[in-house]
Protein backbone atom coordinates (compact mmCIF):
# COMPACT_ATOMS: atom_id res chain seq x y z
CA UNK A 1 0.00 0.00 0.00
CA UNK A 2 1.47 3.28 -1.33
CA UNK A 3 1.65 6.56 0.34
CA UNK A 4 0.62 8.95 -2.03
CA UNK A 5 -1.56 11.63 -1.19
CA UNK A 6 -3.13 12.61 2.17
CA UNK A 7 -6.76 13.56 3.16
CA UNK A 8 -6.66 14.37 6.41
CA UNK A 9 -9.11 17.56 7.73
CA UNK A 10 -11.13 15.29 9.76
CA UNK A 11 -8.74 13.52 11.14
CA UNK A 12 -6.44 16.74 12.19
CA UNK A 13 -9.52 18.11 13.43
CA UNK A 14 -10.08 14.94 15.67
CA UNK A 15 -6.22 14.57 16.67
CA UNK A 16 -6.50 17.98 17.69
CA UNK A 17 -9.59 17.86 19.60
CA UNK A 18 -8.44 14.56 21.48
CA UNK A 19 -4.93 16.34 22.56
CA UNK A 20 -6.72 19.34 23.99
CA UNK A 21 -9.15 17.22 25.90
CA UNK A 22 -6.04 14.94 26.93
CA UNK A 23 -3.90 18.18 27.99
CA UNK A 24 -7.33 19.25 29.98
CA UNK A 25 -7.59 16.11 32.27
CA UNK A 26 -3.40 15.35 32.69
CA UNK A 27 -3.99 18.57 35.41
CA UNK A 28 -6.52 17.79 37.06
CA UNK A 29 -5.84 14.18 37.71
CA UNK A 30 -2.35 14.44 38.49
CA UNK A 31 -3.36 16.44 41.79
CA UNK A 32 -5.39 13.53 42.76
CA UNK A 33 -2.53 10.69 42.83
CA UNK A 34 -0.99 11.74 46.37
CA UNK A 35 1.29 8.85 46.04
CA UNK A 36 -1.22 5.88 45.55
CA UNK A 37 -2.83 3.68 42.65
CA UNK A 38 -5.19 1.14 43.25
CA UNK A 39 -8.94 -0.74 42.64
CA UNK A 40 -10.38 -4.41 42.30
CA UNK A 41 -9.82 -6.58 39.16
CA UNK A 42 -13.10 -8.36 38.29
CA UNK A 43 -13.65 -10.90 35.37
CA UNK A 44 -16.37 -9.57 33.19
CA UNK A 45 -17.06 -13.19 31.79
CA UNK A 46 -20.14 -14.98 33.09
CA UNK A 47 -18.97 -17.72 35.21
CA UNK A 48 -15.67 -17.08 35.20
CA UNK A 49 -13.55 -15.39 38.21
CA UNK A 50 -9.80 -13.36 38.66
CA UNK A 51 -7.10 -16.24 38.69
CA UNK A 52 -5.48 -16.53 42.39
CA UNK A 53 -2.37 -14.18 42.74
CA UNK A 54 -3.08 -12.56 39.48
CA UNK A 55 -0.48 -10.16 39.06
CA UNK A 56 -1.00 -6.39 38.26
CA UNK A 57 1.90 -4.34 36.84
CA UNK A 58 2.24 -0.18 37.39
CA UNK A 59 4.74 1.26 34.75
CA UNK A 60 6.18 4.90 35.28
CA UNK A 61 7.83 6.44 32.22
CA UNK A 62 9.48 10.03 31.01
CA UNK A 63 7.65 11.72 28.27
CA UNK A 64 9.88 9.82 26.14
CA UNK A 65 8.34 6.58 27.15
CA UNK A 66 11.63 5.64 29.01
CA UNK A 67 11.13 3.69 31.84
CA UNK A 68 11.71 5.39 35.18
CA UNK A 69 10.23 3.12 37.42
CA UNK A 70 8.28 -0.12 37.84
CA UNK A 71 6.09 -2.08 40.72
CA UNK A 72 4.01 -5.55 40.43
CA UNK A 73 1.62 -6.65 43.05
CA UNK A 74 -0.43 -9.29 43.48
CA UNK A 75 -4.36 -8.97 44.19
CA UNK A 76 -6.33 -10.73 47.17
CA UNK A 77 -8.68 -13.17 47.19
CA UNK A 78 -11.50 -10.25 46.66
CA UNK A 79 -9.51 -8.77 43.58
CA UNK A 80 -7.93 -5.40 45.34
CA UNK A 81 -4.59 -4.09 44.71
CA UNK A 82 -2.43 -1.30 45.25
CA UNK A 83 0.60 0.55 45.25
CA UNK A 84 2.11 2.98 47.11
CA UNK A 85 4.28 5.79 46.80
CA UNK A 86 3.77 6.19 42.93
CA UNK A 87 5.95 8.91 41.26
CA UNK A 88 3.74 11.92 40.07
CA UNK A 89 4.84 15.12 38.36
CA UNK A 90 4.20 16.56 35.09
CA UNK A 91 7.45 14.95 33.98
CA UNK A 92 6.12 11.09 33.79
CA UNK A 93 3.25 8.95 32.70
CA UNK A 94 1.59 6.18 34.65
CA UNK A 95 0.29 3.33 33.81
CA UNK A 96 -1.49 0.18 35.36
CA UNK A 97 -0.99 -3.05 33.04
CA UNK A 98 -2.39 -6.50 32.98
CA UNK A 99 -2.00 -9.40 30.84
CA UNK A 100 -4.58 -12.27 30.89
CA UNK A 101 -4.74 -15.13 28.25
CA UNK A 102 -2.36 -13.37 25.91
CA UNK A 103 -4.06 -10.05 26.18
CA UNK A 104 -2.50 -7.06 27.49
CA UNK A 105 -4.43 -4.59 28.72
CA UNK A 106 -3.09 -0.84 29.66
CA UNK A 107 -4.78 2.22 31.64
CA UNK A 108 -3.15 5.43 31.84
CA UNK A 109 -3.84 7.16 34.67
CA UNK A 110 -3.72 10.38 33.05
CA UNK A 111 -7.41 9.99 31.68
CA UNK A 112 -8.33 8.44 35.38
CA UNK A 113 -10.14 10.42 37.17
CA UNK A 114 -10.12 8.46 40.56
CA UNK A 115 -6.65 6.70 40.28
CA UNK A 116 -6.83 4.99 43.71
CA UNK A 117 -10.02 3.64 42.92
CA UNK A 118 -9.44 1.73 39.56
CA UNK A 119 -12.25 -0.52 38.17
CA UNK A 120 -9.98 -3.21 36.29
CA UNK A 121 -11.56 -5.74 34.41
CA UNK A 122 -10.41 -9.03 32.22
CA UNK A 123 -12.04 -11.18 30.20
CA UNK A 124 -12.24 -14.92 29.11
CA UNK A 125 -11.29 -15.38 25.08
CA UNK A 126 -12.58 -16.64 21.53
CA UNK A 127 -11.88 -17.08 18.41
CA UNK A 128 -15.50 -16.52 17.30
CA UNK A 129 -16.51 -13.56 15.40
CA UNK A 130 -19.75 -13.57 16.22
CA UNK A 131 -20.20 -10.91 18.56
CA UNK A 132 -18.54 -8.12 16.32
CA UNK A 133 -20.97 -6.26 14.91
CA UNK A 134 -20.85 -2.44 12.69
CA UNK A 135 -23.58 -0.25 14.55
CA UNK A 136 -22.53 2.73 12.11
CA UNK A 137 -20.73 3.19 8.94
CA UNK A 138 -20.40 6.34 7.57
CA UNK A 139 -18.06 7.39 4.48
CA UNK A 140 -17.28 11.27 3.57
CA UNK A 141 -16.44 11.22 0.43
CA UNK A 142 -14.45 14.78 -1.39
CA UNK A 143 -13.73 14.47 -4.96
CA UNK A 144 -10.68 16.38 -5.99
CA UNK A 145 -10.58 17.47 -9.87
CA UNK A 146 -6.52 18.54 -9.78
CA UNK A 147 -5.89 14.73 -8.98
CA UNK A 148 -8.80 13.05 -10.54
CA UNK A 149 -9.57 11.14 -7.42
CA UNK A 150 -11.85 10.90 -4.30
CA UNK A 151 -10.59 11.15 -0.85
CA UNK A 152 -12.85 9.19 1.79
CA UNK A 153 -12.66 9.31 5.15
CA UNK A 154 -14.60 6.26 6.88
CA UNK A 155 -16.08 5.99 10.20
CA UNK A 156 -17.32 3.25 11.91
CA UNK A 157 -19.06 2.95 15.02
CA UNK A 158 -18.86 -1.23 15.94
CA UNK A 159 -19.02 -3.47 19.33
CA UNK A 160 -17.98 -6.44 21.02
CA UNK A 161 -21.67 -7.96 22.33
CA UNK A 162 -20.19 -10.91 24.18
CA UNK A 163 -18.38 -10.73 27.02
CA UNK A 164 -15.45 -13.01 25.92
CA UNK A 165 -12.80 -10.49 24.37
CA UNK A 166 -12.38 -11.71 20.81
CA UNK A 167 -8.82 -12.72 19.68
CA UNK A 168 -7.87 -13.99 16.06
CA UNK A 169 -5.70 -17.07 16.13
CA UNK A 170 -2.36 -16.15 14.32
CA UNK A 171 -0.40 -19.25 14.95
CA UNK A 172 -2.62 -20.68 13.00
CA UNK A 173 -1.18 -21.47 9.29
CA UNK A 174 -4.38 -21.31 7.64
CA UNK A 175 -5.16 -18.23 9.48
CA UNK A 176 -7.21 -15.93 6.72
CA UNK A 177 -8.80 -12.75 6.72
CA UNK A 178 -12.29 -14.03 7.32
CA UNK A 179 -10.87 -15.18 10.73
CA UNK A 180 -10.20 -11.51 11.63
CA UNK A 181 -11.33 -8.27 12.46
CA UNK A 182 -11.37 -6.86 7.91
CA UNK A 183 -12.56 -3.98 6.00
CA UNK A 184 -13.14 -3.54 2.44
CA UNK A 185 -11.52 -1.05 0.09
CA UNK A 186 -12.10 -0.45 -3.86
CA UNK A 187 -10.32 -1.61 -6.10
CA UNK A 188 -7.56 0.46 -6.71
CA UNK A 189 -7.10 2.46 -3.70
CA UNK A 190 -4.43 4.08 -2.95
CA UNK A 191 -2.99 6.09 0.24
CA UNK A 192 -4.52 4.23 3.27
CA UNK A 193 -3.61 5.80 6.55
CA UNK A 194 -4.81 7.96 9.56
CA UNK A 195 -5.73 4.85 11.20
CA UNK A 196 -7.25 5.07 14.70
CA UNK A 197 -9.68 3.18 17.26
CA UNK A 198 -10.88 5.39 19.83
CA UNK A 199 -11.07 3.61 22.83
CA UNK A 200 -8.01 2.28 22.02
CA UNK A 201 -8.03 -1.26 21.56
CA UNK A 202 -5.07 -3.83 23.04
CA UNK A 203 -1.91 -4.10 20.99
CA UNK A 204 -1.56 -5.37 17.44
CA UNK A 205 -1.16 -5.41 13.95
CA UNK A 206 -2.74 -3.93 10.50
CA UNK A 207 -2.22 -6.73 7.55
CA UNK A 208 -3.30 -6.20 3.85
CA UNK A 209 -6.34 -8.65 2.89
CA UNK A 210 -7.26 -8.36 -0.78
CA UNK A 211 -8.53 -4.99 -0.98
CA UNK A 212 -8.40 -4.04 2.03
CA UNK A 213 -7.08 -4.43 5.54
CA UNK A 214 -7.47 -6.28 8.37
CA UNK A 215 -6.81 -5.54 12.32
CA UNK A 216 -4.82 -8.48 14.17
CA UNK A 217 -5.69 -6.15 17.57
CA UNK A 218 -8.03 -8.15 20.28
CA UNK A 219 -11.19 -6.69 20.87
CA UNK A 220 -12.48 -6.81 24.58
CA UNK A 221 -16.49 -6.34 24.94
CA UNK A 222 -17.71 -2.70 24.59
CA UNK A 223 -17.73 -0.02 21.93
CA UNK A 224 -15.22 1.33 19.94
CA UNK A 225 -14.94 4.01 16.44
CA UNK A 226 -12.68 3.35 14.07
CA UNK A 227 -11.42 5.73 11.50
CA UNK A 228 -9.34 5.97 8.61
CA UNK A 229 -9.01 7.14 4.97
CA UNK A 230 -7.68 6.28 1.33
CA UNK A 231 -7.65 7.79 -2.55
CA UNK A 232 -9.61 6.36 -4.88
CA UNK A 233 -8.76 7.40 -8.55
CA UNK A 234 -11.37 8.13 -11.03
CA UNK A 235 -11.42 8.63 -14.91
CA UNK A 236 -14.29 10.85 -16.48
CA UNK A 237 -17.28 12.43 -14.49
CA UNK A 238 -18.61 9.16 -12.83
CA UNK A 239 -16.95 6.03 -10.89
CA UNK A 240 -18.99 3.35 -9.40
CA UNK A 241 -17.83 0.24 -6.87
CA UNK A 242 -19.25 -1.94 -4.86
CA UNK A 243 -18.45 -1.30 -0.77
CA UNK A 244 -17.51 -4.90 0.94
CA UNK A 245 -19.47 -4.85 4.59
CA UNK A 246 -17.82 -8.29 6.28
CA UNK A 247 -19.76 -7.20 9.51
CA UNK A 248 -22.73 -5.71 7.79
CA UNK A 249 -23.90 -2.71 9.61
CA UNK A 250 -27.19 -1.21 10.99
CA UNK A 251 -26.64 1.96 9.20
CA UNK A 252 -25.01 3.10 6.39
CA UNK A 253 -24.12 6.88 5.34
CA UNK A 254 -22.54 8.34 2.17
CA UNK A 255 -21.95 11.79 2.69
CA UNK A 256 -20.50 13.43 -0.60
CA UNK A 257 -19.67 16.84 -1.23
CA UNK A 258 -22.62 18.93 -2.43
CA UNK A 259 -21.08 21.11 -4.99
CA UNK A 260 -18.66 18.22 -6.47
CA UNK A 261 -21.15 15.52 -7.42
CA UNK A 262 -24.18 12.83 -6.30
CA UNK A 263 -24.40 10.01 -5.49
CA UNK A 264 -26.91 6.96 -4.92
CA UNK A 265 -26.04 3.19 -4.03
CA UNK A 266 -27.76 0.00 -3.84
CA UNK A 267 -30.80 0.01 -0.80
CA UNK A 268 -29.35 3.88 -0.56
CA UNK A 269 -31.79 6.59 0.06
CA UNK A 270 -31.99 10.34 0.13
CA UNK A 271 -31.44 11.80 3.50
CA UNK A 272 -31.22 15.46 4.80
CA UNK A 273 -28.14 17.53 3.49
CA UNK A 274 -25.74 18.10 6.76
CA UNK A 275 -22.67 20.85 7.34
CA UNK A 276 -19.75 19.84 8.40
CA UNK A 277 -17.13 22.94 8.88
CA UNK A 278 -18.37 25.75 6.23
CA UNK A 279 -19.22 22.56 3.45
CA UNK A 280 -22.58 21.47 2.87
CA UNK A 281 -22.83 17.15 2.20
CA UNK A 282 -25.37 15.36 0.28
CA UNK A 283 -26.53 12.55 2.34
CA UNK A 284 -28.07 8.64 1.31
CA UNK A 285 -28.91 6.35 3.76
CA UNK A 286 -29.64 2.82 4.92
CA UNK A 287 -30.15 0.48 7.33
CA UNK A 288 -30.00 -3.52 8.31
CA UNK A 289 -27.06 -4.32 5.94
CA UNK A 290 -26.09 -8.07 6.32
CA UNK A 291 -23.08 -9.37 7.23
CA UNK A 292 -21.31 -10.04 3.73
CA UNK A 293 -23.07 -7.78 1.73
CA UNK A 294 -21.79 -5.93 -1.23
CA UNK A 295 -23.66 -1.72 -1.64
CA UNK A 296 -23.14 -0.81 -5.06
CA UNK A 297 -22.55 2.66 -5.31
CA UNK A 298 -22.85 5.28 -8.05
CA UNK A 299 -21.10 8.61 -8.02
CA UNK A 300 -21.77 11.04 -10.87
CA UNK A 301 -21.40 14.76 -12.06
CA UNK A 302 -17.69 14.51 -10.60
CA UNK A 303 -15.43 17.51 -11.00
CA UNK A 304 -12.91 16.91 -14.09
CA UNK A 305 -9.59 18.18 -14.47
CA UNK A 306 -8.87 22.02 -16.74
CA UNK A 307 -8.95 21.08 -20.28
CA UNK A 308 -5.31 21.78 -20.47
CA UNK A 309 -4.79 18.98 -18.03
CA UNK A 310 -7.20 16.75 -20.42
CA UNK A 311 -5.59 17.34 -23.26
CA UNK A 312 -1.86 16.42 -21.73
CA UNK A 313 -3.10 13.28 -20.80
CA UNK A 314 -4.55 12.37 -24.15
CA UNK A 315 -1.22 13.28 -25.40
CA UNK A 316 0.23 10.26 -23.54
CA UNK A 317 -2.28 8.35 -24.09
CA UNK A 318 -3.79 8.42 -27.61
CA UNK A 319 -3.04 7.01 -31.29
CA UNK A 320 -0.29 8.77 -33.33
CA UNK A 321 -2.94 10.79 -35.37
CA UNK A 322 -4.05 12.67 -32.30
CA UNK A 323 -0.74 13.15 -30.96
CA UNK A 324 0.69 15.24 -34.24
CA UNK A 325 -2.77 17.92 -34.69
CA UNK A 326 -3.16 18.21 -30.12
CA UNK A 327 0.19 20.15 -29.38
CA UNK A 328 -0.50 23.27 -31.26
CA UNK A 329 -4.11 23.57 -29.16
CA UNK A 330 -2.29 22.42 -26.42
CA UNK A 331 0.17 25.21 -26.32
CA UNK A 332 -2.40 27.72 -27.75
CA UNK A 333 -4.03 26.73 -24.48
CA UNK A 334 -1.50 27.40 -22.55
CA UNK A 335 -0.51 30.99 -23.56
CA UNK A 336 -4.56 31.81 -23.36
CA UNK A 337 -4.81 31.25 -19.36
CA UNK A 338 -1.07 31.88 -19.31
CA UNK A 339 -2.20 35.65 -20.80
CA UNK A 340 -5.57 35.45 -18.41
CA UNK A 341 -3.51 35.07 -15.59
CA UNK A 342 -1.14 38.07 -16.60
CA UNK A 343 -4.33 40.29 -17.31
CA UNK A 344 -5.82 39.33 -14.12
CA UNK A 345 -2.43 40.09 -11.96
CA UNK A 346 -1.97 43.61 -13.79
CA UNK A 347 -6.13 44.35 -13.19
CA UNK A 348 -5.61 43.60 -9.69
CA UNK A 349 -2.58 45.58 -8.56
CA UNK A 350 -4.30 48.76 -11.13
CA UNK A 351 -6.13 51.59 -9.04
CA UNK A 352 -9.47 50.31 -9.91
CA UNK A 353 -11.20 47.35 -11.73
CA UNK A 354 -14.60 48.19 -13.59
CA UNK A 355 -17.60 46.63 -12.01
CA UNK A 356 -18.41 43.63 -13.97
CA UNK A 357 -15.21 42.60 -15.46
CA UNK A 358 -14.55 39.55 -13.72
CA UNK A 359 -18.20 38.23 -15.25
CA UNK A 360 -16.73 39.11 -18.83
CA UNK A 361 -13.35 37.68 -18.40
CA UNK A 362 -14.83 34.35 -17.38
CA UNK A 363 -17.39 34.46 -20.21
CA UNK A 364 -14.85 34.70 -22.52
CA UNK A 365 -12.59 31.99 -21.14
CA UNK A 366 -15.18 29.73 -21.49
CA UNK A 367 -15.64 30.70 -24.84
CA UNK A 368 -12.01 30.66 -25.62
CA UNK A 369 -11.68 27.29 -24.46
CA UNK A 370 -14.20 25.98 -26.53
CA UNK A 371 -13.08 27.73 -29.66
CA UNK A 372 -9.56 25.61 -28.75
CA UNK A 373 -10.85 22.53 -28.31
CA UNK A 374 -12.73 22.86 -32.14
CA UNK A 375 -8.93 23.55 -33.08
CA UNK A 376 -7.82 20.52 -31.42
CA UNK A 377 -10.76 18.55 -33.57
CA UNK A 378 -9.72 20.37 -36.59
CA UNK A 379 -6.24 19.04 -36.63
CA UNK A 380 -7.46 15.64 -35.51
CA UNK A 381 -9.57 15.54 -38.42
CA UNK A 382 -6.89 16.80 -40.59
CA UNK A 383 -3.98 14.42 -39.59
CA UNK A 384 -6.41 11.79 -40.59
CA UNK A 385 -7.13 12.62 -44.42
CA UNK A 386 -10.83 14.20 -42.96
CA UNK A 387 -10.59 17.54 -44.71
CA UNK A 388 -8.83 19.19 -46.81
CA UNK A 389 -5.71 21.23 -46.75
CA UNK A 390 -6.96 24.42 -48.35
CA UNK A 391 -10.12 24.37 -46.43
CA UNK A 392 -8.53 23.11 -43.27
CA UNK A 393 -6.21 26.50 -42.63
CA UNK A 394 -8.98 28.52 -43.71
CA UNK A 395 -11.20 27.06 -40.83
CA UNK A 396 -8.47 27.16 -38.59
CA UNK A 397 -7.07 30.90 -39.02
CA UNK A 398 -11.14 31.96 -38.55
CA UNK A 399 -11.02 30.18 -34.82
CA UNK A 400 -7.02 31.31 -33.68
CA UNK A 401 -8.89 34.94 -34.78
CA UNK A 402 -11.91 35.03 -32.73
CA UNK A 403 -10.13 33.04 -29.80
CA UNK A 404 -7.35 35.33 -29.77
CA UNK A 405 -9.89 38.21 -30.29
CA UNK A 406 -11.33 37.68 -27.09
CA UNK A 407 -11.13 39.86 -24.00
CA UNK A 408 -8.35 38.86 -21.25
CA UNK A 409 -5.38 38.82 -24.39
Amino acid sequence: MTLKRSFTVACTLSLALCVFLDGLSTGSVQAQFAGQVGGVVSNGTSGASVPEGFEVVLITTDLEGRPVDQQTTRVDSRGVFSFTNVRSGQDVVNRVLTDYQGVISAINLQDELAPANLKVQIFETTRSLETIEVTSHALVVRPDASISAMGILEYVTFRNSGDRTFVADLTDPKVTGLSMFRFGLPPGFEGLSGISVDPPLPAGQLVEVGPGFALTNPIPPGEYRLLFEYFVPYDGSTLEFAKNLPFGARELRVLMLKEAGRVSGDGLKPGEDVTLGLSTYSVVTGANFARGRQVALMFGELPEPPLLDRITNAIDDSSDAVKIGVPVAAGALLAALLGYVFVVRRRRTGSAVAKGADVVEADAQVERATLIQQIAELDTRFEAGEIAEAEYRSRRAELAARATGLPGR
